[in-house]
């Protein structure tokens, strides 16, 4: 089922399998619940926006909902989703989703990029640039995620937290606060990371008292920095 605010417009090309929504307000979402979405192309655009700068960030729409473009209780194969000037607390929030999605685009999110909470997700590729937040925040659940280039994050690239387990295979972080974070319980293991950061290339600690440390392991890592902060209790590991 689709549903989205009155303020979008939503052309649906079922042969060519594309969804594209015009928005024309901030905080129009656009919601995908049950049922499965597979080899769908779907782009969602804000539409003649002002400023974001010193911009109050909204928390959640009039349905509830923290995402411009929502994913809910839903299997996903092979879908492409690209989302252009999200005025949300997350361009794209998954909740309960399942299954494998080719590609995610998202440009000038203005706080996170990509949300996802308890899903089993496999990703082959994502490109964010110009993030107010996390570029990529994760939490409860499992993750793949094959190829991700992240530019302009404003606090962390990738954010793993409340007993995640991600696997990332290659992953360029550019102009970020934090490269790789994980925390409360989560294990992030990477194959190969290019991080050029301003404070530390992984951050490892517990957030939530109901948790514990977090751990990172890292096959190959290429740091402008090669500093990390690793609280007690948590566990970073580099071979190289």
């Amino acid at each position: 089922k689709i549903f989205y605010s009155s303020d979008i417009k939503l052309e649906i090309n079922r042969e060519l399998k594309t969804i594209n929504a015009i928005s024309s307000k901030r905080m129009s979402p656009l919601i995908f619940i049950g049922g499965t979405l597979e080899n769908w192309n779907i782009k969602y655009d804000l539409k003649n926006i002002s400023n974001k700068d010193n911009v109050e960030i909204p928390s959640i729409s009039k349905y509830g909902l923290t995402g411009c473009v929502s994913f809910h209780d839903i299997k996903t194969k092979n879908i492409k989703v690209n989302v252009k000037n999200s005025y949300c607390e997350d361009g794209i929030h998954f909740l309960r989703a399942t299954g494998t999605i080719d590609k995610i685009f998202v440009n000038d999110a203005l706080s996170d990029g990509i949300d996802i909470d308890f899903s089993s997700l496999e990703i082959k590729e994502i490109r964010i640039n110009r993030s107010g937040n996390d570029c990529i925040d994760l939490s409860n659940g499992v993750y793949l995620i094959e190829n991700a280039e992240l530019n302009g994050c404003g606090d962390k690239g990738v954010s793993l937290g409340e007993n995640g387990d991600a696997k990332i295979l290659n992953i360029l972080v550019n102009n970020s606060i934090i490269g790789l974070a994980s925390k409360d319980s989560s294990n992030m293991t990477v194959d190969y990371a290019e991080v050029n950061v301003s404070d530390y290339c992984t951050a490892l600690y517990r957030k939530k008292q109901e948790y514990n440390g977090a751990e990172i392991f890292i096959k190959d890592i290429n740091c402008d920095l090669d500093k990390h902060f690793i609280q007690d209790g948590s566990k970073l590991s580099i071979s190289n």
